[in-house]
């Protein structure tokens, strides 16, 4: 196959034409800065310059009237369309400006002169506001008002040995759950401490299922101490939906007796501050993830206010207004700041290859870099790097 059977056939906004000769231009943008009794400038590098593309193209045939016509219509068109450049596949352009030539002598036959140029995209940088002005009083707020729900929910009627009894062993629950996540980060170091605390917690169990207010604090305070441990705030918002997922751990009770029905209603008033502690720290570890694309953006949040919503609904039932009000707080602070965020970030676009290829070769195609293969197939778990199918869709990231 020669270099000519590779090339695909030129088009703007899905209308053929051949091409007699195409120009690409393009280069740095810059400031040459010379000083008065100095040799040496100093030249500033403001950023790549549009690309820009010189097109001599034509129609011919029979037909050419149509052809010509459709040509005409897609560069008068307002907005951005898809250029199909035979060398170096598809881009995004306006059509600045174009010529058309006809001539009786050579009959069925329009020539273009095509100035196209890159239409790039119009990224505002969105405000985005740090954690410690907008959400770290609101995490405290959180928290103030989960220890208080807690101190007022949770009740084992000191002298009652049998909502004693039951209360311990859902604090057992609890505290299984977050020494298993500890588990998972103890090669990072710092584990040890925190799980010190936690066996700390169940030596004193006894004791501290008759103090809901020293209980509360101290789970929410081990929890935020196993949250830092994870330095990756991806990995630690993936931790804090593990130990928000604490229900599956704990075993349902029957509400059959007046006993039961206060032993329930301590086991909700444990889950829930467990919950909502692992919340406060996935909603601190959601602020401070560096996202790579909008869809992980987007997906985080879901996640997030899926978390919150569901606590709010919870707080709900149980008429904890407080807890309500400042979880409604965190919900929209979180919602906001992981939204600015993603709007700064790359977009998922779904790209097929024109053929059966190598992750390589597409990755060529679609940035001029080949290193970014390994970005392609981890994205999309590609099995066989070598033979990306052309009737594949592959999720890449745009290119700034």
């Amino acid at each position: 196959m020669g270099w000519r059977d590779t090339l695909e056939e030129a088009s703007f906004r899905g209308v053929q034409f051949g091409v007699i000769e195409r120009g690409f231009a393009t280069g740095r943008r810059a400031v040459v800065h010379e000083y008065p009794r100095r040799d040496v400038p100093f030249t500033e590098d403001l950023g790549r310059k549009a690309r820009r593309f010189s097109v001599r193209a034509f129609v011919i045939g029979d037909d050419y009237t149509t052809r010509r016509d459709a040509l005409l219509d897609a560069c008068e068109r307002a907005g951005p369309g898809e250029y199909v450049d035979r060398w170096l596949g598809t881009r995004q352009v306006i059509c600045e400006q174009f010529r058309l030539t006809e001539n009786m002598r050579e009959g069925a036959f329009a020539r273009f002169d095509l100035e196209f140029a890159e239409a790039g995209s119009n990224v505002v940088p969105a405000p985005i506001r740090g954690n410690v002005p907008v959400l770290g009083p609101v995490l405290e707020s959180v928290i103030s008002a989960i220890e208080e729900a807690f101190t007022l929910g949770f009740d084992t009627l000191t002298g009652n040995s049998f909502l004693q009894t039951e209360g311990e062993l859902v604090l057992g629950g609890v505290v299984d759950v977050l020494d298993r996540v500890a588990d998972r980060v103890e090669a990072i170091g710092g584990a040890s401490e925190v799980q010190l605390e936690l066996r700390a917690i169940i030596g004193e169990s006894a004791r501290l299922v008759r103090t809901s207010s020293e209980l509360g604090p101290r789970l929410v305070a081990v929890t935020g101490a196993l949250a830092v441990l994870e330095p990756d705030p991806k990995l630690r918002f993936e931790r804090m939906l593990e130990v928000s997922d604490v229900d599956r751990a704990l075993q349902s009770t029957s509400s059959s007796t007046v006993n039961r029905i206060r032993a329930a209603r301590n086991q909700d008033a444990l889950a829930s501050l467990a919950r909502r502690a692992g919340a406060v720290e996935a909603a601190r570890a959601a602020g401070e993830i560096a996202f790579v694309s909008d869809r992980e953006a987007a997906e985080t949040r879901d996640l997030l206010l899926e978390l919150i919503d569901a606590e709010l609904e919870a707080a709900s039932v149980a008429g904890d207004d407080d807890a309500f009000r400042e979880l409604r707080a965190l919900l929209a602070v979180s919602s906001e700041s992981i939204k600015a965020k993603g709007a700064t970030a790359a977009r998922v676009i779904t790209v097929s290859p024109d053929q059966t290829e190598p992750a390589e070769v597409f990755a060529y195609r679609l940035y001029a870099d080949a290193e970014r293969a390994g970005e392609i197939i981890d994205r999309n778990q590609v099995v066989h790097p070598l033979f990306l199918s052309g009737a594949g869709a592959f999720d890449v990231l745009t290119d700034g």
